[in-house]
């Protein structure tokens, strides 16, 4: 079994990626301007691009399984400290799209607005079940698991874990629990 760790270039040291480094206008970005360090978006093409280039060479090792992490983000919480809610996804061209899309301001919406958070949860659906097509075509019998903090995904971190493991695009949930920063 593989394990990729999906914000992570480096495993937990938090440093910064070529590619974070190549591109900061991919950087997640929290309702006040701030961009997170080195943790990419992965609202932006270029950024599911680039992960799916690591999967694509995963994958070439004909693996049984592939445990995405989810749980480790550069030491960067996903959710608010207070609320438990999605608190990135605020980047210029991400706000726009979802105006595009809904005709609502996300700055002007409560940040727990079910439409805003499945908008943001929209681009992870895709890319995992991009992820497990691959792996199906490697080998049919593989397995994809996700590693995730104990909490509802869908708030935290706008990942909509229900609806994967509906659609069978998820085949086990492991649970990590650390002290963190909130």
């Amino acid at each position: 079994c593989g394990w990729y760790t999906v914000f992570e270039d480096d495993h937990g040291g938090g440093s910064r990626s070529s590619f974070a480094a190549e591109h900061p206008e991919y950087l997640q970005m929290d309702r006040n301007g701030v961009k997170m360090p080195n943790v990419v978006d992965f609202f932006f093409e270029g950024v599911r691009e680039y992960k799916h280039k690591i999967i694509d060479e995963i994958v070439t090792f004909g693996l049984d399984g592939l445990l995405l992490d989810y749980a480790r983000h550069n030491a960067v919480p996903s959710g608010d400290a207070t609320s438990g809610i999605h608190r990135l996804g605020y980047n210029p061209e991400i706000v726009a799209a979802f105006k595009e899309k809904t005709g609502k301001d996300a700055f002007k919406i409560d940040p727990a607005d079910e439409e805003w958070l499945k908008f943001k949860a929209e681009p992870h659906t895709r890319f995992i079940t991009e992820v497990r097509r691959k792996l199906k075509k490697v080998n049919q019998d593989s397995e994809l698991a996700l590693m995730l903090w104990p909490v509802d995904y869908f708030t935290w971190a706008a990942i909509d874990v229900p609806g994967l493991t509906e659609k069978g695009h998820i085949d086990m949930l492991t649970g990590m629990s650390v002290r963190y920063t909130f």
